[in-house]
């Protein structure tokens, strides 16, 4: 067995099939994360300041090894053009789709993450919890199909679109 690893360790090792102390946890949680700073989840999904700060005081209470900094699929439907709306105690859900039938699908535009509030405080969060604890978690490991050009990991390059100051 491997000496104790800290949680970007143990999640990199892991990754590359080599031996780790410990099966990395990953705990997928955006709602809990809302539910436990009593605000409403509507005003948490929209400040990029206060996902990322919500999401490091989840990990520093439950010491998870991997964050996936998220507000809900929603966020990648406004993204593409859906009318988005927000329930009580839930993740943004789809009122209004962007296509009333597939005959549209050629109208649809590429999807800009800086432009979509929900996708916007996304990006500002994980830049967040990048700065602050990066070096010692594993972001990751899921990006969304449509906006992965704008979701970079710090260490493979920046998330605002790859200027070199990745860890």
């Amino acid at each position: 067995m491997a000496e104790e690893m800290t949680s970007l360790q143990r999640c990199l090792t892991t990754i590359r099939m080599e031996p780790h102390d410990r099966v990395p946890v990953d705990l997928h949680n955006f709602l809990v994360t809302v539910k436990d700073q009593k605000l409403p989840p509507a005003q948490l999904f929209h400040d990029g300041q206060l996902l990322g700060e919500a999401q490091v005081a989840a990990w520093k209470r439950f010491g998870h090894d991997m964050i996936i900094v998220e507000n809900g699929t929603g966020a990648l439907a406004e993204a593409c053009g859906c009318q988005v709306t927000y329930l009580s105690g839930s993740a943004p859900v789809i009122e209004k789709p962007v296509l009333k039938n597939f005959s549209e699908v050629s109208s649809l535009r590429k999807p800009d993450p800086w432009n979509s509030p929900l996708c916007k405080a996304t990006l500002e969060a994980t830049r967040l919890v990048l700065d602050r604890i990066g070096s010692e978690v594993c972001d990751g490991p899921r990006r969304p199909g449509p906006l992965q050009p704008g979701l970079h990991d710090r260490r493979a390059g920046d998330v605002d679109g790859g200027d070199g100051g990745g860890r």
